[in-house]
């Protein structure tokens, strides 16, 4: 700008945190006057500001010294950062930064040469390499002879296509390794296309240059070439110091002293549990991490730009906030995080003297922001405002310094604090740059190389237009999900500016397409029911089939007509003796016998509703049910009647005093709704007190009349077997199933072993097809060595089923059908299906006729295809609510958004796919933070009865102080080997997910419903509580070895091998040199597995891995047993 007034608004001229910085340094190098960034934000005139320097006074402006000439010197903490960044990466290109420019006119190649010499002899950063000297790494300045740089020269006219030769040159000059310690450290190349076009590319270690230093040697090329062509000579101003010159600077007290307040601030900022940002990712994380980039961009409309322009303007905040605040709003929305940390990259020259320099300066800078979804845009980009101007203000602290006294554990598939990027500039080459060229046009060339370093990198570019980048790391992230994003990125900025006022909440952010999809994929597919209620499905078929067996128990079978008749016997009593009728309730207290069955075929005909109670349930327990659903009557046997004493009311043994019942076999002629109880199930309550789910006879038919048509084809018989408590809905397929589709059911005796009920009912002797089963079930076939059965299909409910399940089945029979039945007990069984085939994922599938299934956020609101959100359930299947409890019933039964029904809150975490079928997260409480970092208990436990010789897992977070800690809990018929089963979850987990403790037991405590007993797991944890602070001494002597370096390093003689690095002194640069030391002795650990495996424990199983060597002497180290 030409001209500026003493009251033009810098906000509204254009002026951002870049420029405004080198206002104020420049400021306090002419004046002495030391404004910061929020002064001018604050007072954004010439006039304003002029006040506040006046209240402020002279502040001495100190420049960077020159240092005596050594033979090497001190990294600076930008580089040490970078150093062991490039340590950690696998890619050794990982850090690699490019440049190319397309140049056509008469080049005349022995000029640029000149120019390059200059440039090579001006900054002793190009020639710059690093050495380890002693017990540090330093940065060491070469000759510029001695530097070996070169330009190079390729002519490639005579390519057959040399422009698409040139950028396959480029992108291989791209990803070409450097040697630190050798150099040089980037590469100059010129490829002449043709006579007169040309292009030139640079490559660069990022350990030396930055994106403005890439610029600014760019503009000093134009300028050399255009100087040395005229015959001007060198025009370039001396530089007073050089980038060593920096890096010692910031070794100086005076420097140290002037960074206390800066540490200070984000210490607090940063205090607390530190949240990871987690964007639904495509495929899973590994450990083995790359830096393959994609990128999807897309310019705004000019009116969208423009308004978002004056909108930002308007509030006082640059485009950096504005966008920054857009990206946390997508964030929020994303992942229903509201403790967002996201990062960001300044300059790192706040210095004066640092302006004209070329190095690796740029710092880190940590953005946490607490959103609240009920804030408008306009409120939280006031909040964002403030938190931006606060990190500038203390931008100067290193970021490396951050990450050491801040991060006790660290990832190397994570980036420390934050994973995601946000960045506004525009890096394009300036035009104005290029004036000075009389022959020559030079324009940006681009390679095709993308490499990110982060999972997600939002980008923001003002110029000739505004324009969106999501740049993404391919490992992760697929192309559509990307451009799904940015749709959703611009869809939320375009309902910002037509409702500010709107709470972030409840802003749109997909298409109507996309909307129309999900919609579509969660309505219900309506089917005409064949009846109202059960008995109307039952009594159909007796007239079918009346002299087929319906029921096999031991030797007895009970044909159709007997079972029926001797139900109504037992109806009619009930209702003639205990005034039974309609909306009253019945107990049911049996094991799995002909009995149970005619028992509760009697229930349901006498128009009540049947209250199963478990005979091996506690007595209180057993008290609270009878109490709380206040039944008329309980049934039960004469085994059971001297345990009554739960219960003072009418009692009646079915195998006693049914047989003597004097009353007429004929049905009773109830008339029964859809809306009437079938039953109702008591399910183990948050509070410790069982709730009881009311299932009505709608719903009741809507799953019976799905399931016998799905599961009973032409294909497989549709006999069942009964083995499981009438407490598990899973019971309701087994007994319903076969007695409305004309097949058997038979009965399994409840006093034999459960192993020797599933050997008989998998053997190939057996009559029944088709069982229903948990997984854990399924993880005790391996025990019993069955190697042929009958079974053909196999239905898995109540639990997550895992690849360890399907093997087995698999391997019991390969050609064996497995279905995977999702649905809680308050809708009914199952409500989402999904046969499971080769697929890599396991999912539920879609729902089931006459049911509905919808994701939602936290604010009830849809979430995209691929997005996690919690699982919703609608349709005719869903229970009436909670008997007699309407608080609970009103939390978790809700009105429904998009249809007439109700919806309930399943608790599980879900995501849709986007062919339709839904994947399965697991249990929304199920997922607690480990350093900060989501972690899902389940996934654990599926890793880990993968891990041969495990034959049923269970994970638990143990609260601590210091740290929560992951608990495994693990059941195998022969002592485990604990270094190689960590050696195997590290092939598949993260470090943060292993298990800090593993405990071998003999069984796993299960419900009675056959799931694991989390609740016991966790009262037997606390005979582990204490052993973190106890000392473990070495296991072999490997950990001897390995002791003896950190004792060393770390100065202290207390060093247990289950000590944390990082939580007892380490840091990254002591981290370096423990690297040293091992990699001589062992030279395939990499950098990156210290990380990994902070523990002496963990690093000895992981160079066992390699070697060998440690095996025979730590065979069952670690394994602790304990039973319950």
């Amino acid at each position: 700008l030409q001209q500026i007034g003493i009251h033009d608004n810098f906000l509204e001229l254009g002026a951002h945190s870049l420029n405004i910085g080198a206002f104020v340094n420049r400021l306090h190098h002419e004046s002495h006057i030391r404004l910061g960034l929020r002064d001018v934000f604050s007072e954004p005139t010439i006039a304003g500001l002029c006040k506040v320097a006046e209240s402020r006074g002279l502040s001495l402006y100190e420049g960077i010294r020159p240092v005596a000439q050594q033979e090497h010197y001190a990294l600076s903490h930008a580089q040490q950062r970078l150093w062991i960044q490039s340590l950690m990466a696998d890619d050794k290109t990982a850090y690699n930064i490019s440049g190319a420019y397309e140049i056509t006119g008469a080049l005349k190649q022995d000029v640029l040469q000149q120019v390059f010499e200059q440039l090579l002899q001006r900054y002793e950063i190009l020639r710059t390499v690093f050495i380890n000297a002693g017990s540090a790494t330093r940065q060491k300045i070469l000759l510029p002879a001695a530097s070996g740089f070169a330009l190079n020269y390729r002519n490639i006219s005579g390519a057959q296509d040399p422009a698409a030769e040139a950028k396959r040159m480029a992108a291989a000059d791209t990803l070409a390794a450097f040697d630190l310690s050798a150099g040089p450290l980037w590469r100059a190349t010129l490829l002449q296309l043709a006579a007169g076009h040309y292009v030139l590319v640079f490559t660069w270690h990022h350990i030396i240059a930055d994106a403005l230093s890439m610029m600014k040697l760019m503009g000093e090329i134009i300028e050399l070439y255009s100087a040395l062509e005229e015959g001007r000579g060198n025009t370039l101003q001396p530089l007073a110091i050089q980038y060593k010159d920096y890096a010692v600077w910031q070794q100086q007290e005076a420097y140290i002293a002037a960074m206390q307040d800066h540490r200070q601030y984000w210490h607090q900022k940063l205090s607390g549990n530190l949240t990871v940002l987690e964007f639904p990712v495509d495929v899973p994380r590994s450990e083995s991490r790359t830096y393959k980039g994609g990128r999807s961009r897309q310019f705004l409309d000019d009116v969208t730009a423009r308004n978002f322009l004056r909108f930002i303007q308007e509030q006082d905040v640059t485009l950096f906030m504005g966008f920054l605040a857009l990206v946390q709003t997508l964030a929020y929305r994303y992942t229903g995080t509201e403790d967002i940390i996201l990062g960001t990259t300044v300059a790192g020259r706040e210095h004066r003297d640092l302006e004209e320099q070329i190095g690796f300066f740029v710092n880190n800078l940590v953005l946490r922001m607490e959103v609240d979804g009920s804030d408008s845009f306009e409120q939280l980009l006031s909040k964002t405002k403030n938190m931006a101007l606060e990190a500038y203000e203390h931008q100067e602290y290193p970021f490396d310094q951050l990450v050491g006294e801040k991060l006790s554990s660290r990832s190397a598939a994570r980036s420390p604090f934050f994973d995601v990027l946000v960045e506004c500039n525009n890096l394009s080459l300036d035009k104005q740059e290029t004036a000075g060229l009389q022959h020559l046009q030079v324009t940006p060339f681009d390679s095709g190389v993308i490499s990110s370093r982060y999972d997600l990198i939002f980008r923001c570019f003002e110029g000739e237009g505004m324009l969106l980048e999501i740049e993404y790391n391919v490992q992760l992230y697929t192309e559509n999900t990307i451009n799904r994003m940015m749709e959703h990125m611009v869809n939320l900025l375009l309902h910002i500016l037509q409702n500010r006022q709107a709470p972030l909440s409840k802003l749109p952010y997909m298409s109507a397409v996309e909307t129309r999809q999900l919609l579509d994929f969660s309505s219900i597919q309506y089917q005409q029911l064949p009846a109202t209620d059960v008995v109307t499905l039952l009594e159909k078929q007796l007239l079918q089939t009346p002299q087929l067996p319906a029921l096999v128990s031991g030797t007895v079978s009970i044909s159709y007509a007997e079972m029926h008749a001797a139900a109504n016997k037992l109806a009619r009593h009930l209702n003639n003796t205990y005034h039974v009728q309609p909306g009253d309730r019945v107990a049911i207290m049996l094991n799995a016998s002909a009995e149970m069955i005619i028992g509760l075929l009697g229930i349901l005909k006498s128009g009540a509703a049947y209250v199963p109670v478990d005979p091996a349930f506690p007595a209180e327990r057993k008290h609270s049910i009878a109490a709380e659903a206040e039944v008329k009557v309980l049934l039960t046997d004469a085994q059971h009647m001297l345990s009554m004493d739960f219960y003072e009311g009418p009692v009646f043994a079915l195998d006693v005093q049914l047989p003597f019942l004097d009353e007429e076999v004929t049905a009773l002629q109830v008339p029964l709704q859809a809306n009437d109880l079938a039953y109702i199930l008591y399910t183990s309550g948050s509070t410790g007190k069982p709730k009881g789910v009311a299932i009505g006879h709608g719903a009741l038919v809507t799953y019976l009349s799905w399931a016998a048509a799905y599961y009973v084809d032409a294909h497989t018989s549709g006999h069942f077997s009964l083995f499981t408590p009438l407490t598990f809905d899973l019971t309701v397929t087994s007994i319903f199933c076969p007695l409305i589709t004309g097949n058997t059911l038979y009965i399994e005796d409840a006093d034999q072993p459960l192993s020797e009920t599933l050997r008989q009912v998998f053997s190939d002797a057996y009559p029944v097809e088709i069982v229903k089963l948990t997984p854990a079930h399924i993880s005790l076939l391996p025990q019993l060595a069955i190697t042929r059965s009958n079974i053909k299909k196999v239905i898995a409910g109540g639990d997550m089923l895992t690849h360890k399940h399907i093997s087995i089945l698999r391997n019991i029979n390969p050609q064996i059908r497995i279905i995977n039945e999702y649905g809680p007990t308050e809708a009914t069984v199952g409500c989402i299906v999904k046969e499971i085939s080769e697929e890599t994922r396991i999912l539920i599938g879609r729902p089931v006729t006459n049911t509905g299934a919808y994701i939602l956020d936290n604010a009830m609101q849809l979430v995209p295809v691929g997005n996690t959100g919690e699982l919703f359930l609608t349709g005719s299947n869903l229970a009436a609510g909670y008997f007699r409890r309407p608080d609970l019933t009103e939390q978790q039964f809700k009105q429904h958004l998009f249809g007439e029904q109700r919806l309930y809150r399943t608790g599980d975490l879900a995501r849709w796919l986007p062919d339709g079928n839904i994947e399965c997260l697991g249990r929304k409480d199920d997922q607690v933070k480990v350093n900060g970092y989501r972690v899902e208990l389940r996934e654990i436990e599926e890793r880990l009865v993968m891990c041969p010789g495990i034959q049923a897992a269970g994970v638990i977070c143990k609260k601590q102080e210091s740290a929560d800690v992951l608990l495994a809990f693990v059941e195998a018929a022969e002592p485990l080997n604990v270094p190689s089963i960590n050696q195997y979850l590290r092939q598949y987990l993260p470090a943060y997910m292993l298990p800090a403790v593993i405990t071998q037991v003999p069984a796993l405590p299960l419900t009675a419903n056959g799931k694991v007993n989390y609740k016991l797991l966790q009262e037997k944890a606390f005979a582990l509580a204490d052993t973190p602070q106890t000392i473990v001494p070495p296991r072999n002597t490997l950990d001897q070895e390995l002791l003896g370096w950190w004792q060393a390093l770390l100065e202290k003689d207390a060093v247990s091998i289950t000590d944390n690095f990082f939580e007892i002194g380490g840091n990254s640069l002591r981290l370096i040199l423990l690297f040293n030391k091992i990699s001589q002795q062992y030279p395939d650990v990499k950098m990156s597995h210290l990380f990994n495996y902070p523990t002496i424990q963990l690093q000895s199983d992981f160079i066992d891995g390699l070697t060998g060597d440690a095996a025979a002497e730590s065979s069952a180290a670690g394994v602790k047993e304990i039973s319950f």
